[in-house]
């Protein structure tokens, strides 16, 4: 691969971790008016499947679009 689509592919990753990174969710509980605790808990999976096409074609997008949230979000595998 030629150095200047390895700094492109680069480029698109800081880009979309940045982005991503704006959408993290936190988790929070609250006890509402009768004392009832109420909440949402965010957990990451532990591990997720990603499917990059092959054949003629090359889409390093794919990839990047797949597992750069997935890493942010906190998946190790």
């Amino acid at each position: 691969m030629r150095q200047e689509d390895l700094d492109v592919i680069s480029l698109a990753a800081l880009r979309i971790e940045k982005y991503h990174r704006n959408q993290t969710a936190q988790s929070w509980l609250v006890n509402d008016e009768e004392g009832v605790e109420v909440g949402q808990r965010i957990l990451p999976l532990e591990r997720i499947g990603i499917y990059a096409p092959g054949g003629k074609a090359v889409y390093p997008s794919t990839i990047l679009m797949a597992a750069i949230p997935a890493r942010i979000a906190g998946v190790q595998k």
